[in-house]
């Protein structure tokens, strides 16, 4: 049986998640479509600095956590 969405994102790196995260936490029936890594070009990084509310993480901690928080907003990710 195919789902019906509300919101549709197209790309699991930060922004992707991000929008993610907000579709989630307005209960909006979320799917995020990603082709390869969830986290993107930020899962690659070594260090991430300066990212809002995280002053430093590694891209792998940062985008797990990004991905987890999505997930605990029954955000779906393909």
């Amino acid at each position: 049986m195919d789902s019906m969405y509300d919101l549709i994102i197209i790309g699991a790196g930060p922004a992707g998640l991000a929008a993610g995260i907000y579709g989630g936490r307005a209960h909006l029936n979320t799917l995020i479509l990603e082709k390869s890594t969830i986290g993107g070009r930020a899962y690659t990084t070594r260090e991430i600095v300066n990212y809002p509310g995280i002053p430093t993480s590694s891209g792998p901690d940062l985008t797990a956590k990004m991905s987890e928080q999505a997930g605990n907003f029954g955000v779906e990710i393909k």
